[in-house]
């Protein structure tokens, strides 16, 4: 996805509330009603110039249900992120292009019917106002706040009336207090070079847009937030040490919060582990368990699970796909509540081995030495309270996932059976997780649980996933029900189809019906970095490395996504090897592992030769041209 104007991310924030509160999708006439009340936007900059700005918009229609967004919303989304790609972010005026381009959504339908015609308006002079770069916020200001709110809680929990009360909100406050002390500072955003080591990008996707870090920096940041945990403890036992000399109540405090943060982690594993066995016991099938929450850190399989730990040592999540003949109320609920279940139980059992204490408030124990039983048990206690409180979070890029009080509670208001809009909706921001984590299997599983009647966008996506796992026999049959293009799609939606198209007949070894495709993919669009590769490998794999070369070399300049590129730079590494330029080749290696070193290089200019040869492609032998 593009980088999207400040402008217009408020919009979408606006219509995603609206999709939770009612459940129905966000339409083109929902988005259009939006822009038109944005004045200082470019979508109603163009719509003021077309004098449409205070014209009845038509009643709200049906544009088919395809989770947050409409189908037709999901086409002019299409169509605006292919309009953004001169600029490099989505803004207003081209999402409005993109739903006066829509054939089918109701917003197109009244644009054409009140004369607005798209190739009379100059675009280049309506933008989005671009917000200065910002200043990221101060960490050490938040630590600071929320330091002094932990400390405050605790320190009224010396009451003795209230000191149960406030020693609980002491903990509370705590997770997010470890949260702030693990999470990375931001950096000012330069478009020219990476912020943190000040290199200029070779290429566009060497520098993240949102980050603002190169590819390398951006490697070596993930290692931080743990990194600050292990310091953040680090500190607390070098303190709790230095005052147990000097006044041991204050040495004692601070030893028993860095115990709370460690029994964090074994509450948080508890948590999850409740998630699990009822995911066993309501019939779900358990996918994955996460340790931890944001960027990937390590992932392997345990059996049929995957394990992932991830780089803030804060949090976790069990991803779980409910069997939809089943998926009853009491089984969604039951699934919801075992997490904070698991943490009231082991509270409980944590309050029964306290029977010979005097009291119960945390804050008078901590000073009269380790309290590793008491502290657990308020420990469980506000899991369990912050989880069954009712709110969505967010999931990075893919929308928000509710608590585990608010998704019990969405079950219950769904009635007997669990809504297949609601679970629809879940499934596919869950899936955009593993896509993060480049686990196609598992992304593929909840796509198929997902969607029971597929649109010709997610058939797509379905066939590039069986491609990435070489399922190439399940991938091609979806081929014929997409080779005939739909009368309804803009030109980029059909370049998209073809572009997936051609590179599924190039890899299944089909090089005539991938040179076909992939041309008329290019001739609907040349710009963009996808069809250039892929048309630019089906010639190279042909012989006409002489032709293929600038394509590729193109793909790599106006791309930025770095996977991609990356992909783009092994073809290249492979192209300059069949043609003998080793210092190219070498080169490109380097760029590519930069870019992604998961994608593995050649380790040689003949290990290329060879993979070419084994692809079946076109290799030159001396004195020998292409055929």
């Amino acid at each position: 996805m593009s980088e999207l104007s400040p402008i217009l991310k408020t919009i979408l924030e606006q219509l995603g509330r609206q999709f939770g509160q009612d459940q129905k999708p966000v339409t083109t006439l929902a988005l259009l009603r939006e822009l038109r009340t944005r004045g200082n936007c470019g979508a109603w900059k163009v719509l003021q110039h077309a004098e449409l700005l205070f014209l009845d918009l038509p009643e709200p229609v049906d544009e088919g249900d395809s989770g947050i967004l409409s189908t037709s919303m999901k086409g002019a989304w299409v169509s605006a992120e292919f309009l953004a790609k001169s600029s490099r972010m989505l803004e207003t005026q081209h999402l409005l292009r993109g739903l006066a381009r829509e054939k089918t959504g109701a917003a197109g339908r009244w644009l054409r019917d009140k004369g607005f015609e798209e190739d009379r308006v100059d675009w280049s002079q309506f933008s989005d106002p671009r917000s200065p770069a910002e200043t990221p916020p101060d960490l050490s200001g938040q630590r600071m706040v929320h330091i002094f709110g932990t400390i405050t809680y605790l320190a009224m929990g010396m009451d003795d009336l209230l000191g149960p009360f406030f020693s609980l909100m002491g903990l509370l406050f705590l997770t997010q207090t470890v949260d702030l002390f693990s999470r990375v500072r931001g950096w000012k955003f330069d478009p020219e070079r990476c912020a943190r080591c000040r290199t200029e990008p070779e290429i566009p996707a060497m520098l993240d847009s949102e980050s603002g870090l190169c590819r390398v920096c951006e490697r070596k940041v993930l290692s931080i937030p743990g990194r600050n945990y292990l310091l953040l403890l680090l500190f607390l036992t070098l303190t709790s040490a230095f005052y147990m000399q000097l006044y041991q109540p204050i040495g004692l405090v601070l030893a028993n919060l860095g115990l709370s943060i460690l029994l964090t982690g074994v509450a948080t594993f508890v948590h999850e582990l409740g998630h699990l066995l009822a995911g066993v016991i309501a019939g779900y099938r358990v996918v994955s368990l996460h340790l931890g929450s944001g960027d990937l850190r390590k992932g392997f399989k345990l059996g049929p699970i995957w394990i992932y730990l991830q780089a803030q040592p804060v949090g976790g999540m069990v991803m779980s796909l409910a069997p939809r003949t089943r998926a009853r109320r009491w089984r969604s609920v039951l699934y919801s509540l075992a997490g904070p279940g698991a943490n009231l139980f082991m509270a409980w059992l944590m309050w029964k081995s306290l029977d010979g204490l005097p009291g119960l408030n945390l804050s008078q124990a901590w000073c009269q030495g380790l309290q590793p039983a008491l502290t657990f048990f308020y420990v469980n206690l506000a899991m369990a309270i912050n989880n069954l409180w009712p709110r969505y979070s967010v999931a990075g890029s893919h929308g928000q996932l509710p608590s585990d009080g608010r998704a019990a509670l969405d079950a219950l208001r769904a009635g007997k059976q669990a809504s297949p809009k609601l679970l629809e909706t879940l499934t596919l921001l869950q899936a955009g997780i593993y896509r993060d984590f480049g686990n196609h299997e598992a992304e593929l599983l909840f796509l198929d649980e997902a969607v029971l009647e597929p649109d010709r966008a997610q058939k797509l996506h379905r066939m590039f996933l069986l491609g990435e796992l070489e399922r190439w026999e399940e991938a091609l049959a979806i081929l014929p029900e997409l080779l005939e293009p739909d009368v309804t799609m803009t030109p980029e939606q059909r370049s998209v189809e073809l572009n997936m198209l051609a590179w599924s007949q190039y890899m299944s070894g089909d090089l005539e019906q991938a040179d076909r495709l992939s041309a008329e993919c290019l001739e609907l669009f040349s710009e963009l970095s996808n069809n250039l590769g892929t048309r630019a490998e089906v010639l190279a794999a042909r012989g006409h490395l002489a032709e293929a070369r600038p394509m590729l070399e193109k793909a790599i300049q106006v791309s930025l996504c770095h996977r991609s590129t990356a992909h783009n730079c092994k073809a290249l590494a492979r192209l300059a090897a069949l043609q003998g330029d080793l210092g190219e080749f070498e080169r490109l290696s380097l760029l590519g592992r930069k870019l992604d070193p998961e994608k593995a290089a050649y380790a040689s200019a003949q290990d290329a030769v060879e993979d070419a040869r084994g692809r079946g492609h076109w290799v030159p032998k001396a004195g020998v041209g292409p055929p």
